[in-house]
């Protein structure tokens, strides 16, 4: 009897942990600062905000993600992905099922590069773009499943 309630409060207290764990620590232990930093992180791993988010040097703005439980139920871990900057606006559903499908679901993607002016010109620029604007992909590890535009 007192293996089972130990084994209960260890099993209470674990999931505690994870449920609280903070995003901010998350960042630190997967070793992202060479690539990826943030001015402030805020939330746990399952609700998080990234205030001004860069890339190396290039700003990408705002990131907000959030679980989205009702994937849960259907064995997918997916989350609601939102990226605001002053060049980029993103949004929609990331995810990745127990089978080890992946997802990308309701995606809108909206580019707008900053005008740089020389001299009261502006100077082309070289900019990133995207293959495609998704209403969904699901894809395993071996192959694309389904596309949808």
């Amino acid at each position: 009897m007192k293996i089972k309630f130990l084994i209960l409060i260890a099993s209470i207290l674990l999931l505690a942990f994870v449920i609280s764990f903070p995003m901010r620590g998350l960042v630190k232990l997967a070793n992202f600062e060479d690539s990826f930093t943030a001015d402030e992180i805020k939330g746990f791993w399952w609700d998080a905000r990234f205030k001004n988010s860069y890339i190396g040097s290039k700003k990408i703005g705002n990131i907000d993600f959030s679980l989205d439980p009702y994937l849960l139920l259907s064995g997918q871990l997916g989350f609601n992905l939102k990226i605001s900057g002053p060049e980029i606006n993103l949004h929609g559903r990331v995810g990745v099922s127990l089978r080890g499908t992946y997802s990308l679901e309701h995606l809108t993607f909206e580019f707008k590069p900053l005008k740089k002016f020389k001299s009261g010109k502006v100077i082309t620029q070289t900019i990133s773009s995207i293959n495609q604007t998704l209403g969904s992909y699901f894809s395993s590890s071996s192959q694309c499943r389904n596309v949808t535009i």
